[in-house]
């Protein structure tokens, strides 16, 4: 319930202003009992997505001035296309400029000596030295996020790739800060962290590459419709190829008697050989899946009106409620 609405206030589709419908209205929305519901509203309102008033409804929050950096995992989350791209970006730039001066803190402040790293997990922990050399609980803090959303797959850890491949630039970077020189340490971080603001990555969302992992698109997917009227077409080919062929062998060698496919096997093995014998049997194991395959998804089709019958109906939300000083403050979208 939390995730859903969570998501509803991030996309827009509970905007400022808006009333969150009633305890009950949710309780029944959702199928969950009142304590889940006020659960759900007190982690909202930690959030600083919603402003709960006693006695009053419960009303959404101008995140973009109300909500902290931890949102940005979620936020990412739920971003997608351009937005996504947008937002990334901004996200590159605040990394870009924090890890420049957490880089010439720690130059100045504890001046350790660390190794480059080689890969996304690695050149996390290696930013986590960094950031603890500096000795800024509230650069670490923001540092945090980040690294939980790499974790978390809300970002692609790929569109650092351009940074943790280059490890000559690492390792002047962290001569810099063993030898506690601070600006150039900071110099050298910014060109790192910016190198790949320009490398199409963040501009691309990160999609291309959870794209490539992902494997084929859905555009080169048969659709279930199209895949059944394969899976039906090839069951009908074979199976009246295998009644054209036995009918033809049998009738010309005046078997007219065998009714059974135990029969038609033996007759093809007696009078065609073992290989015509193990052709028909491959064939009918053929038919057997195509038909196995129509009939599941007919009863996934059976599932999916079953479940959409029986499953709660999700609230409504109407702006009809909305206060005028937050339709006011409203924020138009960042980008």
């Amino acid at each position: 319930m939390y995730e859903s609405l969570l998501s509803d206030v991030l996309t827009g589709r509970l905007q400022a202003g808006d009333a969150l419908p009633s305890e009950r209205a949710l309780s029944e929305g959702f199928a969950v009992n009142r304590h889940a519901v006020r659960e759900a509203i007190k982690r909202l309102q930690q959030a600083g997505l919603v402003l709960v008033a006693q006695g009053g409804a419960t009303r959404v929050n101008d995140w973009r001035r109300t909500a902290g950096l931890d949102l940005l995992v979620s936020l990412v989350g739920a971003a997608r296309g351009e937005g996504r791209a947008a937002l990334l970006g901004d996200v590159l730039e605040m990394r870009a400029a924090v890890g420049a001066d957490v880089a010439r803190a720690c130059a100045q402040r504890t001046a350790p000596r660390l190794q480059p790293a080689a890969g996304a997990e690695g050149y996390a922990q290696l930013w986590e030295a960094i950031a603890d050399g500096a000795g800024n609980l509230a650069y670490r803090l923001a540092l945090n996020t980040l690294i939980a959303a790499q974790r978390g797959g809300a970002i692609d850890p790929g569109i650092y790739a351009v940074e943790y491949k280059d490890v000559a630039a690492q390792a002047d970077l962290l001569d810099a800060i063993a030898a506690g020189d601070g600006p150039r340490a900071g110099l050298l971080a910014r060109g790192l962290l910016e190198r790949n603001r320009s490398s199409g990555e963040a501009r691309s969302g990160g999609e291309a590459t959870a794209a490539t992992k992902a494997g084929p698109s859905r555009a080169s997917r048969l659709t279930p419709r199209s895949a059944v009227g394969v899976a039906l077409s090839l069951a009908g080919i074979i199976n009246l190829s295998m009644l054209l062929i036995a009918a033809a062998v049998f009738f010309d060698s005046g078997r007219t008697d065998i009714d059974t496919i135990e029969g038609a096997h033996a007759g093809l093995e007696t009078l065609l050989g073992p290989g015509a014998a193990l052709a028909f049997a491959i064939a009918l194991l053929a038919s057997g899946l195509s038909s196995s395959s129509v009939g599941t998804y007919a009863g996934q089709v059976v599932m999916q009106w079953w479940s959409s019958a029986s499953a709660p109906t999700r609230p409504t939300y109407s702006s009809s409620a909305r206060s005028p000083s937050a339709s006011a403050s409203r924020s138009p979208s960042s980008r």
